[in-house]
């Protein structure tokens, strides 16, 4: 007897996102049959998994999916790596000054998945057109509420 999880790998871009996986049990002669598997997560904290085999990104990181029937196991590999989708400006876009000043306060920008779910650990280049100033730092990486701030001189 066996029993196998399809796919056999499964990768979330976004937050919220689900997928279902399936299982299936065959016999000694390799003929289907009907069982109960049981679904587990080995972080719950990153994916969780129903009874019925959907599982969902919570956050990012990666665990197994398990599969279980009687005395049978498998197993699939499961990794939330979440990709920006938008980068918005959350403040400090409509500020000015005199050619050659800094901006009062910092441009902070925001980046988030396909789902709006902010992303920790991405890296944003400011990156000014010519004759727009320049960034200081001109790449930074988002915080834990998505967000990166540089300041701006004209």
């Amino acid at each position: 007897m066996s029993l196998a999880i399809a796919p056999s790998s499964v990768t979330f871009a976004s937050l919220g996102d689900t997928v279902v996986v399936s299982a299936s049990l065959t016999d000694q002669h390799g003929a289907a049959f009907a069982g109960v598997v049981r679904w587990s997560s080995s972080r719950p904290s990153v994916f969780a998994v129903t009874n019925g085999g959907v599982v969902e990104a919570v956050a990012s990181g990666s665990g197994i999916l398990m599969a279980s029937f009687q005395d049978l196991s498998a197993t699939a590999d499961v990794t939330v790596a979440q990709e920006p989708a938008t980068v918005s400006v959350v403040s400090g876009a409509e500020q000015a000054v005199r050619q050659g000043l800094a901006l009062p306060a910092d441009v902070v920008v925001q980046a988030d998945d396909a789902g709006g779910s902010p992303i920790e650990g991405a890296t944003v280049v400011f990156a000014p057109a010519e004759g727009d100033g320049t960034a200081e730092p001109d790449t930074v990486a988002t915080d834990d509420e998505g967000r990166a701030a540089t300041s701006w001189t004209l």
